[in-house]
């Protein structure tokens, strides 16, 4: 494991306290579980993002070697 530390406000530092307390973790165990989440979430994002990229392509129209207008194709999956 690696550590991470960071400063923060008094009054984050009890809401965070009191929190752990409720749930019965100390701070880095729940830390660590925040981070965790935040984490996962941001990799779901990405992928959401790469799924959409791949669905729409642009492609651009030529008349006689000419672009005349882009159109962009859309897969719609059930």
């Amino acid at each position: 494991m690696k550590t991470v530390s960071t400063k923060i406000d008094n009054i984050d530092f009890d809401r965070l306290v009191e929190m752990c307390n409720d749930d019965g973790e100390c701070v880095s165990e729940s830390l660590r579980g925040m981070i965790k989440q935040h984490l996962e979430a941001h990799e779901e994002y990405l992928e959401m993002k790469k799924e959409e990229k791949s669905r729409a392509k642009a492609q651009i129209i030529e008349i006689d070697g000419q672009p005349v207008a882009e159109m962009t194709d859309v897969i719609v999956e059930n």
